[in-house]
């Protein structure tokens, strides 16, 4: 097949951006009995009768306790603050369910766990924002964290910025318009662009106008001349507004060209090495990722199929702290997709990266068979130390979050508060779920691994 250089740089880049942050870990939270842990709902939360069996050699007996936070996780804020009202139910070990309603902490306490007979389960909601749940958690777990995205993007506060890209070399050419800041960016043919933008704070427009060149004859790499970048910085918005980008402006950027490779270091057998096309770009911490600021002219497979060579540019703005290099290795026909995040701007020669292998499905055997929303997916993986996370999507937005344990190969997304406006929320048509293998950055702020599974169609 032939791929697209845009529609590749979208789909990749929308992966990294967006919703709420993948996979933080659980926090330690003593139990300090705020508002949160005595508001018990439906089932009694300090006596969960079905889980308190005891069977004489303390083996099951139900005196374990959970406590759990629940925090608004809304892009592109860094910060966490509890979310009050937020229902959360709990599945217990061994059986039975109970309910609770977060204080102003964002905190439940459930009591009565019989931990020896098995794990449990969380699910929390909150009118507005998307579903999240934690499986498989042991006592040895402790406190758990549970972060609500908001499934609209971009959100609603963002401000729109419109204009035109005046003395474009072809307006029949592709123009890339994004900015310093989070943004939604844009990326069509012609001179008309428009971003949203967080409000608030100034910024630099960036755009870059490209044409498509004949693919390389491997059938697995991508060709396209950048024809010019051009910058424009603005003020803060806090409404709608005009710009025009010029590329004939009296000062435009010269861009610094790369030369080099990235190794794909995958099993033989992994469809990523056998049939995946690489590509690289680069982005920035501050824009929370959405920024593009390098792209390719060539990528492409190497002789002995072991490496992706590439050829490209990029544009170092001033007071940019944070650069960010993404290389990836993708399969458009699926969706299937690896990628690595390293810190800096793009160079020549051979870059030092690893990706992490694709989650092999077991269960559905076909992902594109239906599959029921709430029975066991399963899998197989190649790489330790991954983190796992099943995105269920709605038309491109994510609707529930499900975290199983670190290198978990079975999961199953549990039931939803009896509360929750599961209809609204999930809708009554199909639904597509994504699991992704990761590794956090050590920072804590992106992922810096990342290997997403095709979709699996699931039926609510």
């Amino acid at each position: 097949m032939r791929a697209g250089h845009l529609s590749l740089l979208l789909a990749l880049a929308a992966a990294l951006s967006g919703g709420a942050a993948c996979g933080d870990d659980a926090t330690g939270t003593p139990d300090d009995g705020g508002p949160g842990d005595a508001e018990a709902t439906g089932d009694d939360a300090d006596a969960l009768g079905e889980a308190e069996a005891d069977d004489g050699d303390g083996g099951d007996v139900a005196t374990g306790s959970l406590a759990v936070t629940v925090v608004a996780a809304e892009w592109p804020a860094e910060e966490r603050p509890p979310l009050a009202g937020a229902v959360v139910r709990l599945d217990a070990p061994g059986g039975g369910s109970a309910e609770q309603t977060t204080g102003t902490d964002g905190r439940v306490v459930f009591h009565g766990l019989a931990w020896g007979a098995g794990t449990a389960a969380v699910t929390a909601w909150h009118a507005g924002h998307a579903l999240a749940s934690r499986v498989g958690i042991t006592e040895a777990d402790g406190d758990v964290v549970l972060q609500l995205g908001v499934p609209a993007y971009p959100p609603a506060d963002f401000v729109a910025i419109s204009g035109r890209a005046l003395h474009m070399a072809d307006e029949r050419h592709e123009l890339l318009v994004s900015a310093s800041i989070p943004h939604d960016k844009h990326a069509g043919t012609g001179p008309a662009w428009t971003i949203e933008v967080q409000p608030g704070r100034a910024f630099t427009i960036v755009g870059v106008e490209t044409h498509a060149l004949e693919p390389p004859p491997s059938g697995r790499g991508v060709a396209q001349a950048i024809d010019r970048w051009t910058v424009l910085d603005h003020p803060a918005a806090s409404a709608p507004a005009t710009a025009e980008l010029d590329f004939d402006a009296p000062v435009t950027p010269t861009p610094t060209t790369i030369h080099g490779s990235f190794p794909i270091g995958l099993p033989a057998e992994s469809p990523l090495a056998t049939g995946g096309y690489g590509y690289l770009w680069a982005t920035t911490l501050g824009s929370s990722l959405t920024a593009v600021l390098a792209l390719p002219t060539r990528v492409d497979i190497s002789a002995d199929g072991t490496a992706f060579e590439f050829d490209g540019e990029y544009l170092q703005l001033p007071r940019t702290p944070d650069p960010l290099t993404v290389f990836a290795i993708t399969r458009p026909a699926t969706g299937e997709r690896s990628v690595t995040i390293r810190d800096g701007w793009p160079a020549s020669g051979a870059a030092t990266v690893a990706f992490l292998d694709l989650p092999a499905l077991r269960t559905p055997a076909s992902p594109a068979a239906r599959h029921p929303l709430h029975d066991p997916i399963a899998w197989s993986a190649s790489d330790t130390g991954v983190e796992v996370l099943l995105q269920v999507v709605r038309d491109e937005r994510t609707v529930w979050t499900v975290q199983a344990p670190r290198d978990a190969t079975t999961l199953a997304v549990p039931a939803p508060p009896s509360v929750a406006d599961v209809a609204g929320l999930l809708g009554t048509g199909l639904l597509e779920g994504y699991l992704t293998l990761y590794r956090r950055d050590a920072s804590g702020r992106y992922n810096a691994q990342a290997a997403r599974s095709r979709a699996i169609v699931l039926e609510p």
